[in-house]
Order: C-alpha cells, then structure tokens, then sequence
C-alpha cells in the first residue's frame, strides 16, 4: 500500500515538473534571496518538498545566469555539525543544509521569501568553501 502511495506521488510530481517546464521565465534573482523551490518528490535520504507544489525554501548563494542558481534549502530544525549552518532569517534561526547544495532553473521559483543579511550570506560561502575543500 505505501509503495502505491509514493508512486502517486511520483506521478503527481512528473506532472507538476511538466507544467513548471512551460512556464515563462519572469523571475528576477539574486544571491542572498530566499524562494520556495519547487524541489520535487525525491528517494532515498533526499528532501522531498511539501504541499501541492513540492516545495521547500531554498538561499540562493551563487547566480550562474539569470536563469540558473545554486541554492542551499533552509529548515527550521536547528542541527549542529560541520555540514549545516544555523542563520537568522526573518528574526528566527533557521538551519542552512550545506550538504543539499544544488543546482536549479529559476522556473522551480514558485514565491519569494525574504532575504538574509549579507553576513549570514557571507558565513554560508565560507562555510561551502571550507565543506568543498576539507
């Protein structure tokens, strides 16, 4: 029955991932900024998004083109660890997972969030770098 579950699931998400591939691209970003992605159902250990849009809220940290970012996703579980980073944002402490860094198409952008302060930016690219290299 649950494998049944998750393969609607599944479905669901495939259609919506279709639907996001029509959309006009109308979305301006920056580094700094916070979304709710469009990051899909997932396997395994991968985060999944929420709700009907399957979306999660993502930093983006570095802008490739106007049309294409690296993002880390935000949670409000505070961990501890080399492979997370706890930030405020929006006057609450949110946790930057570094280990989920990925890459997207702005057409996953489904509503914009807010924006962190340039040093909380800061510590996140310092904190990649220092993850990347070690």
């Amino acid at each position: 029955m649950e494998n049944q579950k998750e393969g609607n699931h599944f479905h669901e998400w495939g259609l919506l991932k279709q639907k996001l591939d029509t959309l006009p691209r109308n979305k301006l970003i920056r580094e700094g900024v916070v979304w709710f992605c469009s990051v899909g159902k997932n396997i395994g250990h991968e985060e999944d998004g929420k709700n009907a849009f399957y979306e999660r809220p993502v930093l983006i940290v570095r802008k490739f083109t106007a049309d294409y970012f690296w993002d880390v996703p935000l949670m409000s579980t505070i961990r501890t660890g080399p492979y997370s980073l706890n930030i405020y944002f929006q006057e609450i402490i949110r946790c930057a997972l570094l280990f989920r860094m990925r890459s997207y198409d702005t057409k996953r952008l489904q509503r914009h969030a807010g924006a962190v302060s340039q040093e909380s930016l800061k510590n996140i690219r310092r904190a990649l770098a220092n993850f990347l290299v070690n």
